[in-house]
């Protein structure tokens, strides 16, 4: 798994973009790619990466925790000022982290793939090496032997843990849209889920996960999570799966519902809209029942924007009309941000083009593997 890291130099609502790996249960015959900044996580996958992690496995005798494969390749921070469009300086810098990234996965035959669940899995689990993994890992027991997911992590920094907590509320009521943006796992262990965010159902498996309660103020947030580690439920205040929570460790607010994303400019508009959702505090403060706010995840988590949500003040539309709601609302932060022209672009880009688990179907469809595979080399 990766770590956070630190923001930029203090400033209202500076952005890191990160792209995690999130490696529980980990998925022989692949090598994990693990970094931060802009580019989605990925996987390489592909016959003879398995066939080095499981000759690299036989020599590490029958320890159940070992080191998680990588391509060498450093995690490196982005950091994009709040008053400069999420997109700045992404081109460049996607093309310069993609270029090792293909030229290591080439001698093992494999490819790097961008999505929020591998295709395939098999084999027993490899385990991030600390003491805070081992104590997850004994948590979630057998759940850690197929815990296998690629995640979108957002932080957005904002001081103040009360600030922090009322933008957390703002992100909570629109965690469905945004799951729904993001979907890109479409398969399970070879085959078709049948949802879009196989990832998200997942998570949903874990311990405090999905949407957070409805906290009316810091003192209850930090009591809530107090009360989880002492009652046995967490090992540490950081380990909390809420789609959307408070950083333990920096002053973000750290959203996490998106799948990791198939190219860079799907995560970066997922990014330019999480940020104008922290950062716009004059967003009507919504509370959606927690029964409707759990139907509607479960909804885009199976359907992605084909499917039909509860709406922050209690209607139901479909995603692509909640996502047009919440867009009023957030429009004039995403002008602020510099973020207004790439976000409408892309918007439009994705409702013709689907969503990254449409796109890996259509592809799957169209020419099997090989299709899905010529998908994965667009970043």
């Amino acid at each position: 798994m990766t770590t956070d890291s630190a923001p930029s130099t203090p400033g209202s609502a500076a952005l890191v973009v990160s792209a995690h790996a999130h490696e529980r249960g980990g998925a022989d015959g692949c090598h994990t790619i693990r970094h931060r900044g802009g580019v989605p996580a990925a996987r390489c996958i592909g016959p003879r990466a398995a066939v080095r992690q499981r000759d690299r496995r036989a020599g590490e005798g029958s320890r159940p925790r070992r080191r998680l494969g990588h391509l060498g390749v450093p995690d490196v921070p982005v950091r994009v000022r709040h008053r400069s469009g999420a997109h700045a300086r992404a081109g460049g810098f996607a093309a310069r982290r993609h270029a090792p990234y293909a030229r290591r996965s080439r001698p093992e035959n494999a490819l790097v793939a961008a999505t929020g669940a591998p295709l395939t899995q098999s084999g027993a689990p490899l385990i991030s090496p600390s003491k805070h993994y081992d104590d997850v890992s004994t948590l979630l027991g057998q759940l850690t032997r197929q815990h296998a997911v690629n995640g979108l992590h957002v932080h957005v920094e904002v001081f103040g843990d009360e600030q922090r907590v009322r933008a957390l509320r703002r992100v909570r009521a629109w965690l469905p849209v945004l799951l729904a943006l993001s979907a890109n796992s479409p398969f399970s262990y070879g085959v078709t889920s049948g949802l879009a965010s196989w990832r998200s159902v997942l998570i949903r498996r874990l311990p405090v996960s999905w949407a957070p309660p409805e906290f009316c103020d810091a003192d209850e947030y930090h009591r809530t999570v107090e009360q989880l580690v002492t009652i046995g439920l967490l090992p540490s205040r950081g380990s909390t799966s809420w789609a959307v929570r408070l950083s333990e460790r920096f002053d973000t607010v750290e959203v996490r519902v998106a799948d990791a994303q198939l190219r860079v400019d799907d995560a970066l508009l997922l990014a330019s809209l999480m940020r104008a959702i922290v950062v716009a505090e004059d967003l009507p403060d919504a509370v959606p029942p927690p029964a409707e706010l759990d139907a509607s995840l479960w909804l885009a988590a199976r359907h992605g924007m084909q499917a039909r949500l509860f709406t922050p003040d209690g209607g139901i539309e479909d995603a692509w009309s909640a996502t047009q709601r919440m867009m009023q609302g957030i429009r004039d932060a995403v002008a602020e941000q510099g973020d207004e022209e790439f976000v409408d672009e892309h918007l439009s880009r994705l409702r013709s083009e689907g969503t990254g688990s449409q796109r890996q179907l259509r592809a799957y469809e169209s020419g099997g593997v090989q299709a899905l595979g010529g998908l994965y080399r667009e970043w």
